[in-house]
């Protein structure tokens, strides 16, 4: 009676379960070779734009703020190429100013100053406020440095983060740079950091 039945025979024919899943289905398991595809496509992708990039210079629009903290490099580079030579460090502070007022005080008026000269000269961008400058002395601790909160820096630290800034942007192609202080930091200083102080127009 079994050989009247072909079912018997063969029993996987009938039965589309026993079948390989890759079969039934090709776009269940990506070909291999897809894989191997988009890779060499992202290979030569990536080298196309690196060798774009190496034979032509980039370039940026201006964007709508002057403060550097806010482009990119490009940016600045484009900004520098288009006669914004001039540029404007501000110092500020990190010091108590009083129970109601924060210690960040003196970092927002220089930096707001700065902006609003900046606009008025035009072609001049602002550098990123400088905010460790010199509070007095540790020990004994005087001014500012009695109370919690306020961060000085010694004179010569100062006066050398002032002239790397100088030489930093010099090197970017700024051809003015003006260090922005406070009357009370020029007076604590003594003029530390002058050398590294180019004048308007120089």
């Amino acid at each position: 009676m079994s050989d009247d039945n072909p079912s018997d025979d063969n029993p996987s024919d009938d039965n589309p379960s026993d079948a390989n899943p890759s079969d039934a289905n090709p776009a269940a398991t990506p070909p291999r070779r897809y894989a191997v595809l988009k890779l060499a496509l992202v290979a030569v992708a990536s080298a196309t734009f690196a060798l774009t990039i190496a034979t032509r210079p980039l370039t940026a629009p201006l964007p709508n703020t002057l403060k550097m903290t806010d482009m990119t490099w490009v940016e600045v580079r484009s900004a520098i190429a288009q006669g914004y030579t001039r540029v404007i460090v501000p110092s500020g502070g990190i010091e108590q100013n009083g129970p109601h007022m924060i210690l960040g005080k003196h970092d927002h008026i220089v930096s707001f100053a700065a902006e609003r000269i900046a606009s008025e000269l035009g072609r001049t961008l602002v550098a990123p406020v400088v905010s460790y400058v010199p509070q007095g002395s540790y020990a004994p601790s005087e001014g500012n440095l009695r109370f919690p909160g306020t961060i000085g820096v010694p004179d010569d630290v100062y006066a050398g983060v002032l002239e790397g800034i100088a030489k930093s942007l010099k090197l970017a192609g700024f051809k003015t740079i003006c260090d922005r202080r406070s009357w009370r930091q020029r007076k604590a200083t003594g003029g530390a950091g002058a050398e590294a102080e180019p004048r308007m127009g120089g």
